[in-house]
């Protein structure tokens, strides 16, 4: 074990045997283990889609969706504070400081039942080699420039013959269902 793993375990553990000395609802952002990360911004081209986060981050060790984003490593965490209290107003499960929080998959029912269409569908349509497709996936996920969703959307077209631009959110589950019923009546 590194020296930077060592340190973090231990401070997990520390702030775990502390959380025992308060009750369940009343740990604060100073009860968990945090860890702060600085990254450089880069300069993104005008047309670009996304917006850049700010350079700092401050998140939970050990929480891998808990995090906060800022102009400073202050503003990260107080933009995480601001998270974890939000996570807790909306009745999601508060975990015990220092504990591994399990990472949550999102449904991929819809997306499987359709497995060979959309093995077929990611190389050819999204231009990538492989991606994880869950039924929450949409092509916005896989554009990233102003309207390239457009692109993608006259791509589906001339593969498959079917116009998806009315598909909500342009999910690609429901533009699988789509191009399944449709070659089923060919």
């Amino acid at each position: 074990m590194r020296l930077s793993e060592l340190i973090r375990s231990t401070r997990r553990l520390w702030k775990r045997l502390l959380s025992y000395r308060k009750s369940a609802g009343t740990w604060t952002i100073n009860d968990y283990p945090l860890i702060y990360r600085y990254h450089a911004s880069t300069e993104l081209p005008p047309e670009f889609r996304l917006i850049p986060k700010p350079p700092h981050r401050c998140l939970i060790d050990g929480w891998p969706v808990m995090d906060g984003s800022g102009t400073s490593p202050a503003a990260a965490l107080e933009a995480l504070r601001i998270r974890l209290e939000q996570w807790r107003d909306d009745g999601k499960p508060v975990y015990r400081p220092g504990t591994q929080v399990p990472i949550k998959y999102a449904p991929d029912v819809r997306i499987v039942s359709h497995s060979a269409l959309a093995n077929a569908f990611i190389h050819p349509v999204l231009d990538v080699e492989r991606a994880f497709l869950s039924d929450g996936s949409s092509l916005y996920d896989f554009s990233f420039m102003e309207n390239e969703e457009l692109a993608l959307i006259e791509r589906i077209r001339s593969i498959y013959g079917i116009n998806v631009s009315d598909v909500p959110k342009l999910n690609i589950a429901d533009i699988l269902n789509r191009i399944a019923s449709t070659d089923q009546t060919r």
